[in-house]
């Protein structure tokens, strides 16, 4: 059926029927969860009505939720359809829509895209380190920071990196973590020069955010 749908003023039309937008992006989403439904439209920008055919998803992360479009479409009107992403695995995730009208450049297509992310959550047990005053050219006590997955899914990881040279850190964490599980992570400080000295740590993760950062800072003497 018809329904109200963006005008078209300032847009260049390409096509009689086509998508609108001619692009949705859905953002991150947790692995086999759906997102809210995202709405878009099909345009008949025709001076005549036209006929439709089918509507259909290509990729099985997405789907059309509601289809609110009959089988025509008359001029300057449109009719909308709602779809959701639901992302079979993590990282980047690609599909596309697709109608076929009557009109001469049928069948019409938009692009879907979205990211999957795990269903871990990963969580520094401290934000900060601090190693008070080091003497410069020796090497402080090693502290240590626990990074634990308090979600439901195994979260990968795919690098733990810290600046400047002046901290160094060892892990015992492998490629991924088990919901539930945790690794240690030790820092030192190694000062070259003096005065208040401050670094990061980062730990990279396929979970919602993705990166975790603890902030470091010593005194070097």
């Amino acid at each position: 059926m018809a329904a109200d749908h963006p005008r078209n003023y300032g847009r260049v039309l390409r096509y009689t029927v086509q998508f609108y937008p001619l692009s949705v992006q859905f953002g991150e989403q947790r692995v086999k969860t759906s997102s809210s439904q995202t709405t878009m439209f099909v345009e008949n920008n025709a001076l005549t009505t036209v006929t439709l055919g089918s509507v259909s998803t290509q990729g099985s992360d997405f789907s059309i939720a509601q289809n609110n479009c009959g089988t025509t479409l008359a001029r300057n009107t449109g009719c909308s359809l709602e779809v959701v992403f639901t992302p079979s695995a993590t990282g980047g995730r690609a599909g596309s829509m697709s109608v076929t009208a009557s009109d001469s450049s049928s069948p019409h297509t938009a692009a879907l895209q979205g990211t999957g992310i795990s269903n871990g959550i990963g969580t520094l047990s401290s934000s900060t380190l601090s190693f008070g005053t080091q003497k410069v050219g020796t090497q402080s006590k090693p502290q240590q920071v626990t990074f634990t997955n308090t979600g439901t899914g195994t979260l990968t990881l795919s690098g733990i990196a810290i600046s400047p040279r002046l901290f160094t850190q060892s892990n015992a964490c492998g490629a991924s973590l088990a919901a539930g599980a945790h690794c240690t992570v030790s820092v030192q400080f190694a000062p070259t020069l003096q005065g208040l000295l401050a670094g990061s740590l980062s730990i990279q993760d396929d979970g919602s955010g993705g990166q975790h950062t603890l902030v470091l800072s010593g005194i070097g003497q």
